[in-house]
């Protein structure tokens, strides 16, 4: 019990407290102003047609900048690095609402995405530096929930916002949340150790992606395509099946993840991370049949809980492995490197889900996210084995 309770308080330190509500305030932004953005363009006389590639903008810069936010954050001051891009964020978001025509809205969104690119990593890289590795994932799951809360409350409170005033107030009240997280930053403790400086600026291929992390990139974007598609189409998939009250499936999913979140990332300090992937991808596939044949709300709720048992857990234990196999000094591109398979599963998610809804239908695409699911488990078991074995084998010396 005394372990446990140790435990508890080693996680909530002050300074973790802090990093977690930067997390809170820029996730429920976040959630707030990414739903709306599709109709704020249509507003601003954007063609529907463009809404999808204009609002995509920021995953496309995002990811591109990912491994170098991944190598900048091993290398340069995190907290100076942090104000510079929530600052960003901020003012992208500020931005938004003031923009004249199409012209100034791309411009902001590319803005958006560098800020966005950084953001991410940065938060959980500077997380790293002062938790310890024994229970990693327990610390990064709490951290995310940050993020999870936001996806609970931000289209909500974003819908609700532009129904009583106007979309303009969405962005304005988003800039504000993120100015405060953008001023907690200023509160952080933090020592920088400076990297050689005639190391500092030569970028080698190996400081921009890291080879140990690829599994789990690759992994984690299995798992991010079919949330992609899930985020964009969910609303017309109850439409064209007819089951009202479709979007609970969200509310359902983000509070099952909650609460699972913190219990897998236990096991997953305490067991390995096998024993979180394995039914990860099982329950991410039944979730996708389930949702292949589903036309009542209760089959839908169930595949939402299936899916926070299975993503929900899955994806958060890739992100703190891909942190913990990391060398010292290496673990802001191990991260990037796991995070540039969210982003582009992202990407991936919504292009082929509209191509493939469109001329399969939704009862196929969902069959084929479900056996996408258990390629992924195939491969897991592959690489997870070969592991295994090397760790085990004496090393020839």
């Amino acid at each position: 019990m005394s372990h446990h309770m140790e435990n508890k308080e080693r996680i909530w330190t002050g300074t973790f407290v802090l990093v977690f509500l930067i997390n809170l305030f820029n996730g429920i932004a976040m959630y707030m102003t990414n739903p709306v953005m599709p109709d704020y363009l249509t507003e601003m006389q954007v063609p529907f047609a463009l809404t999808g590639i204009i609002s995509s903008i920021l995953s496309w810069v995002s990811m591109t900048l990912r491994p170098f936010s991944g190598w900048a954050s091993d290398r340069y001051n995190q907290k100076k690095m942090m104000i510079l891009f929530y600052g960003l964020n901020s003012l992208s978001l500020l931005l938004y609402p003031l923009c004249p025509n199409v012209f100034w809205i791309i411009m902001v969104r590319i803005l958006h995405g560098i800020s966005f690119g950084f953001t991410a990593t940065l938060s959980l890289t500077f997380a790293t530096t002062f938790l310890k590795k024994s229970a990693l994932a327990e610390s990064l799951a709490y951290l995310s929930l940050g993020q999870l809360i936001g996806s609970m409350f931000g289209p909500q409170i974003g819908s609700m916002i532009a129904d009583a005033f106007s979309m303009k107030w969405v962005f304005f009240l988003a800039a504000l949340l993120n100015g405060i997280a953008f001023l907690i930053i200023f509160f952080l403790p933090y020592q920088f150790e400076a990297v050689e400086t005639k190391e500092a600026f030569r970028i080698r291929a190996d400081q921009l992606i890291y080879k140990d992390a690829l599994p789990y990139m690759i992994l984690i974007g299995i798992f991010s395509i079919g949330n992609g598609i899930i985020s964009y189409y969910l609303r017309n998939f109850g439409t064209v099946r007819k089951i009202d009250n479709v979007a609970l499936f969200f509310t359902v999913n983000s509070l099952a993840m909650a609460l699972l979140k913190p219990i897998a990332s236990k096991i997953h300090d305490r067991r390995g991370i096998a024993y979180i992937i394995y039914p990860a991808f099982l329950l991410s596939a039944i979730s996708m049949m389930l949702l292949s044949n589903a036309t009542t709300l209760y089959v839908v709720l169930i595949a939402a809980v299936l899916k926070a048992m299975g993503q929900g857990t899955g994806s958060p234990a890739l992100q703190a492995e891909s942190a913990r196999v990391a060398e010292q000094g290496k673990s802001g591109v191990a991260i990037s490197t796991c995070l540039v398979g969210q982003d582009l599963g992202n990407i991936i998610g919504p292009m082929a889900g509209s191509l493939v809804i469109e001329t399969c239908g939704y009862r196929l695409t969902f069959l084929a996210l479900a056996i996408l699911c258990l390629a992924g488990l195939g491969y897991f078991h592959l690489f997870h084995r070969n592991h295994k074995a090397a760790k085990d084998r004496p090393l020839a010396e």
